[in-house]
């Protein structure tokens, strides 16, 4: 399955264009699957980060706190979630389609 924004046009229709289309696509998405894999190790170390001054700052209060907030995101991705897999569904019938 490749997202529409990777496609790249090439003038030519023989096998070797086709190929390079294909290669490009593929390389295109391996690029940003390395970024965002980097951004999200990022990400962990900064909220590991700040749960650990919000933990020695607010002490045991800090457990009932944080059980709050993972119920507010919880129900927050739930809902993201049912989103994202509607777009990859319909991305899904859209490449079937082609």
């Amino acid at each position: 399955m490749i997202p529409k924004y990777t496609n790249i046009k090439f003038q030519n229709t023989s096998p070797v264009a086709q190929f390079t289309s294909k290669k490009a696509q593929i390389t295109h998405i391996k690029d940003e699957l390395k970024f965002l894999c980097k951004k999200k190790g990022n990400l962990n170390c900064e909220l590991y980060e700040h749960h650990m001054k919000a933990a020695k700052e607010w002490g045991r209060m800090w457990y009932s706190i944080q059980n709050h907030i993972n119920e507010k995101l919880n129900h927050y991705m739930e809902k993201k979630y049912k989103t994202l897999d509607l777009k990859i569904n319909k991305l899904t019938y859209g490449q079937k389609k082609t």
